[in-house]
């Protein structure tokens, strides 16, 4: 069975074009088209193909133009709550009312800045990956420690993931609000899950000094809290 890509990995590999072909759009009149050089749209087709198996379309062969999947995917994001809760505030609508409603429908048809657009959708998949399986945890995972307990470990032992998994369950008892991991890198500054799953494994390959200061304060100072 073919090992599909995890939601981070695709959000990465979009994320990695956005600084050179940031500009790369999509637009509608009738089928979606892609709107940009030559190499922007050969390396989106690449990356959205493999996000269309992450969606379960592994269909083959040269004319099947599985991207188009995706697009249509994060068209139908953009316009859900989620989606347009990471769009840029709107500003107050200027010029005649048909300019205006020109304007409007033209956002419907145009996907902008579709690298960028695509990488926030990978991300918004991961959270909601990450949401429910940590609400599917009803009780404590064996060996997990209680909010609050006694663990034997200092901040720097090994089952760090088992100190995130007690601050968790101690907001939701303190303050019946889940939060999950994402809630957490980001309350301590970052804009990746990277930093904190290497710090959260320990990772030996990869020591941050100043990554282990700022996740330990989160669980010491335990913000979410207050």
């Amino acid at each position: 069975m073919e090992n599909l890509p995890t939601w981070d990995s695709l959000r990465a590999d979009f994320q990695k074009h956005v600084q050179y072909h940031g500009d790369l759009s999509a637009e509608r009149d009738g089928q979606w088209e892609l709107v940009g050089s030559g190499v922007a749209k050969r390396l989106f087709k690449e990356t959205a193909e493999n996000a269309a198996n992450k969606l379960g379309d592994s269909s083959k062969g040269p004319d099947t133009q599985r991207w188009l999947r995706w697009v249509q995917f994060v068209e139908a994001w953009r316009a859900s709550p989620d989606g347009r809760r990471r769009m840029p505030a709107v500003t107050k609508a200027v010029g005649p009312w048909k300019l205006q409603q020109k304007r409007a429908e033209m956002g419907s048809r145009v996907l902008s800045h579709l690298f960028k657009l695509s990488a926030d959708c990978c991300e918004d998949q991961e959270e909601g990956e990450e949401r429910t399986a940590d609400t599917s945890e009803s009780a404590p995972l064996k060996g997990y420690p209680e909010p609050g307990a006694k663990t034997g470990l200092g901040i720097d032992g090994p089952d760090r993931r088992a100190m995130v998994d007690a601050y968790i369950q101690e907001v939701l008892a303190t303050k019946g609000k889940r939060i999950i991991r994402t809630d957490i890198w980001r309350k301590a500054g970052y804009t990746t899950r990277t930093e904190f799953e290497r710090w959260e494994r320990n990772d030996p390959r990869n020591p941050n000094k100043a990554a282990h200061q700022n996740f330990t304060r989160i669980l010491t100072e335990k913000p979410h809290l207050k």
